[in-house]
């Protein structure tokens, strides 16, 4: 009888895994942030320079990550770095999980994020967790708040390679303390 240690998908979800399966994360960095995050693990290397973003407004300090290693060497700096991460699925599990593929609410907490508003119903709840998964909104912020709301779909871009939408993943308050516990490295 085999003793495979990977469980199939359970009622707790696809983001269910045995304790120490990990899921790699990147993150495009200019060189010098990079390093002194791989030396010193400090958020601050990390934090995104915008005062708002996809998922978090201007009162949060957050740091983006994607799953999808290529999208984030679009997104590398001349002279930058890929940070890898390998974050432990049971604390992936404790934040909120849009769907691969962009929907009302997921519009919505991005306009809202973006425009550095309260997010409404249901989504307000979201708005205010450590960790947060969903597609990528590929667009200025200036694209979305320089239209009356609601913001048009169309000018939310949401990226996609191939057939799929690529996905990224928040990480703020304890969240973000936590990720700097982790082990980082630069991948290429």
């Amino acid at each position: 009888m085999s003793h495979n240690k990977y469980q199939p998908a359970s009622s707790q979800g696809k983001n269910y895994a045995p304790e120490g399966i990990t899921r790699p994360i990147y993150r495009a960095s200019d060189g010098l942030r990079a390093q002194q995050y791989f030396e010193g693990k400090d958020s601050r290397d990390i934090i995104t320079q915008k005062p708002a973003g996809d998922f978090h407004t201007s009162n949060q300090q957050a740091a983006y990550f994607t799953y999808d290693k290529e999208y984030a060497k679009i997104l590398k700096p001349v002279g930058g770095k890929i940070i890898r991460q390998d974050v432990p699925r049971e604390m992936l599990r404790n934040g909120y999980k849009f769907d691969d593929v962009p929907d009302d609410n997921w519009y919505h907490l991005v306009e809202k994020c973006r425009r550095n508003e309260r997010a409404e119903g249901s989504m307000r709840r979201v708005q205010k967790m450590d960790i947060i998964e969903g597609p990528v909104a590929h667009t200025s912020t200036r694209s979305i708040v320089g239209v009356r709301p609601p913001t048009p779909k169309q000018k939310f871009k949401p990226y996609k390679r191939g057939d799929e939408y690529v996905q990224q993943v928040v990480f703020k308050g304890d969240a973000l303390e936590s990720l700097t516990r982790l082990k980082a490295r630069e991948t290429f």
